[in-house]
């Protein structure tokens, strides 16, 4: 539907996007599930010293984006793409890491449907844009960008209100002295991640 220059550099932006990925996990989700799979009652213990730490990550994933987006000769219109891909990116990440709390709390089924549940809802909004011949509404980069956006984060707020329960006594904490232990405990999932 749109033109190929246009969707072409778009997905050339995605994929610069998706190189640092890395950096918003740091092998964070896969430690977690070792974990909480061991031992579900350290999911309040664990979270809020994650979350503080995916935060912290996202800032430095943004960073380093932008700063390898100004190296290549980036403009003002890449960059603002760029802005809501790595929100997007971010949004995912912590979408996985919530994930993995369901699928440690071992409701496997749930995980499937959260999987998807994002996806499903990309679909059926731009199907309603590209069929759904709205007045003074077309389908451009920008808008599927945000309608990606709106559908991980619609799923981000249904996992944590799924998981409120468990979320609802942790505390953040962005002191080196209680990150430092679980970036040296998560960084053979970091290697493993990286070397995929």
């Amino acid at each position: 539907i749109l033109p190929q220059a246009e969707y072409g550099n778009y997905f050339a932006l995605f994929n610069f996007s998706l190189i640092f990925f890395i950096v918003l996990d740091l092998g964070l989700n896969g430690y977690n599930t070792t974990q909480m799979s061991r031992n579900p009652t350290k999911i309040q213990h664990l979270a809020g010293s994650i979350v503080s730490l995916k935060l912290l990550l996202s800032v430095v994933y943004v960073g380093l984006v932008f700063a390898v987006g100004s190296v290549l000769g980036y403009g003002a219109v890449e960059f603002k793409l760029l802005l809501f891909l790595c929100l997007l990116q971010i949004l995912t990440s912590f979408n996985q890491y919530f994930r993995t709390i369901v699928a440690s709390l071992q409701y496997f089924k749930l995980d499937g449907v959260f999987m998807v549940l994002d996806r499903l809802i990309i679909v059926v909004l731009c199907a309603i844009l590209i069929w759904g011949n709205i007045p003074g509404i077309s389908l451009s980069i920008s808008l599927f960008v945000y309608i990606q956006i709106l559908g991980v984060a619609t799923v981000l707020l249904v996992l944590v209100f799924f998981l409120r329960k468990h979320l609802e006594a942790i505390s953040f904490s962005f002191r080196l002295k209680t990150l430092k232990p679980i970036l040296r405990k998560s960084w053979p999932f970091a290697l493993l991640v990286t070397l995929m």
